[in-house]
């Protein structure tokens, strides 16, 4: 029996990479900001189900990754309160920048070591 995840919230032309990362980005927050353990199993799963992508493709879904986590802070209500403690938000942001330059950069070594490495 096979098992198919389809999320309509987003439904609109657009790059793969952006598609996976509004997956991944979503699961690896549940870690980050909650500690949620069986997120990790989950990206891995999910990547594993989704099949080799490219270089290329790997490359920018990391970069979107890093914009996923940077701006997460402002993806709330307006008048919401902020998710997580200043120290939670602050290693977010760090990690979306080191996604966004090591992703421009192409240094797969380093995503070797990172929750993305399953995509390389």
């Amino acid at each position: 029996m096979n098992l198919f995840v389809i999320d309509w919230e987003f439904t609109q032309f657009g790059h793969r990479a952006y598609d996976l990362v509004q997956i991944i980005g979503d699961l690896y927050e549940r870690k980050h900001f909650n500690d949620v353990d069986g997120a990790l199993a989950a990206i891995n799963g999910f990547i594993d189900g989704y099949g080799r992508v490219g270089e290329e493709l790997a490359f920018r879904t990391a970069i979107h990754m890093g914009v996923h986590l940077i701006c997460r802070y402002n993806r709330r209500p307006p008048t919401g309160p902020a998710k997580g403690t200043p120290e939670e938000v602050s290693s977010a942001i760090k990690l979306g920048r080191d996604f966004v330059v090591k992703g421009f950069k192409k240094d797969k070594d380093w995503f070797a070591g990172s929750v993305l490495a399953s995509l390389f």
